[in-house]
């Protein structure tokens, strides 16, 4: 009897020993292995968006930069077309202010017009000043210039 005695006990022993490893090895892998995992998947998760982010700036960045050149292009052509315009008005008042070429006709079947001829040569050009064309193509209907 003794035999199934130490059977059994041994039995017990190797049960109790399998439990206490099953459980002390569940303890460790929640208490280190578990954290560990995560804090590392944690980790890498924000290098992965900061990744992202920093990507979308640097996208966000270039829009801007893109933008602000256009801006920029479309303020110096206008500042260009404004000096032109101020200059051809300029000389338009130049013009007006000068005595005029031909003193108008008195009676007779003629009319004549009451606009000199520099002022009237002065008009045509200012009336005919061409605007740019933002679209990158030429416009066929507008003539080009000389």
């Amino acid at each position: 009897m003794m035999d199934g005695l130490k059977l059994v006990a041994a039995i017990i022993i190797l049960v109790l020993g399998v439990c206490v490893g099953w459980v002390g090895g569940t303890l460790y892998a929640d208490i280190f292995t578990v954290p560990a995992a995560e804090l590392a998947a944690k980790n890498e998760e924000r290098l992965t968006q900061d990744a992202k982010r920093r990507e979308a700036e640097a996208r966000a960045r270039a829009d801007q930069q893109a933008q602000q050149a256009e801006i920029d292009m479309i303020t110096a052509d206008y500042t260009r077309r404004t000096a032109e315009q101020s200059a051809q008005l300029a000389k338009l008042e130049q013009a007006l202010s000068e005595k005029p070429d031909d003193p108008p006709a008195t009676g007779g079947t003629s009319c004549r017009v009451l606009i000199p001829g520099r002022v009237s040569d002065q008009l045509n050009r200012t009336g005919r000043a061409f605007a740019p064309s933002h679209s990158g193509q030429p416009d066929a209907a507008m003539p080009r210039p000389r």
